[in-house]
């Protein structure tokens, strides 16, 4: 569980930086706590699922978490941003 949200952190701060605003990092996260509960209202009543695979900080949510990495990586979206120079306004 620490990895998984090291990861997801890792991916909820970029998301913060590359935007410029706190929205999509909330959704996000939002999102990912909503998830950790799906199990418990799509699942049969009696069954035991096995958290550890199905939950989002288990093995499907390294899954996820290393699919949208790879994707970002080879997109190139990982590069520092040029940092924008402030004009100053002549009066």
């Amino acid at each position: 569980m620490t990895g998984g949200c090291i990861a997801w952190g890792v991916l909820f701060g970029w998301l913060r930086l590359r935007t410029g605003s706190i929205w999509p990092a909330v959704i996000g996260h939002g999102s990912l706590n909503a998830s950790g509960n799906l199990v418990f209202l799509v699942g049969t009543a009696g069954d035991s699922a096995n958290l550890p695979l199905v939950n989002p900080l288990g093995v499907s949510g390294w899954i996820v978490i290393g699919i949208v990495v790879i994707v970002l990586a080879l997109t190139g979206q990982f590069k520092r941003e040029p940092q924008l120079r402030r004009q100053s306004v002549r009066q």
